[in-house]
């Protein structure tokens, strides 16, 4: 597979600049997580489709044993509490937690939030003087930060 790469080439820029972190196929701790991160003023990008697994391998009829005080937000600003109360739903009609509503939620949460999506997935990662490097299946090229790794990649079975 041939690549664009700047090898070994770092500017003044490059280690001045504040790297984000990215997540690929953001699940429930994804999200949070990118949530978080971003709160604290670091840029986040999720890559795939947010809770894609959870889409499409969960039971429809699945509930989950959370109750409604359960949520993704660390701040308890976009919890699902107050999803509930945006909808008119009453808690105690919704506990457990069915999966359909929980997906609601998590969208809602991600848009609240600002959690950046990006609908590619990882298909190499190699660490490169220091910083991580992920080519994405679009071709792209994203660089991360220095000896942190995305989480969760999925390799690629077509190589």
């Amino acid at each position: 597979m041939a690549r664009d790469r700047r090898a070994n080439e770092e500017t003044n820029d490059d280690r001045d600049r504040a790297h984000g972190v990215a997540g690929d196929r953001g699940g429930p701790y994804g999200l949070a997580t990118a949530a978080h991160a971003r709160r604290q003023g670091i840029e986040t990008l999720v890559l795939g489709e947010p809770m894609s697994f959870w889409r499409e391998n969960m039971p429809a009829k699945m509930m989950l044993r959370s109750g409604p005080d359960w949520h993704m937000d660390v701040a308890g600003e976009h919890t699902m509490m107050a999803f509930l109360a945006e909808r008119g739903v009453d808690p105690a009609d919704v506990a457990p937690i069915p999966i359909s509503l929980f997906l609601e939620y998590a969208d809602w949460f991600r848009e609240r939030a600002g959690v950046a999506v990006e609908p590619d997935l990882v298909e190499d990662l190699v660490k490169t003087n220091g910083r991580f490097e992920a080519t994405l299946r679009s071709g792209r090229l994203g660089r991360g930060m220095p000896g942190r790794s995305w989480r969760n990649t999925r390799p690629s079975l077509d190589r």
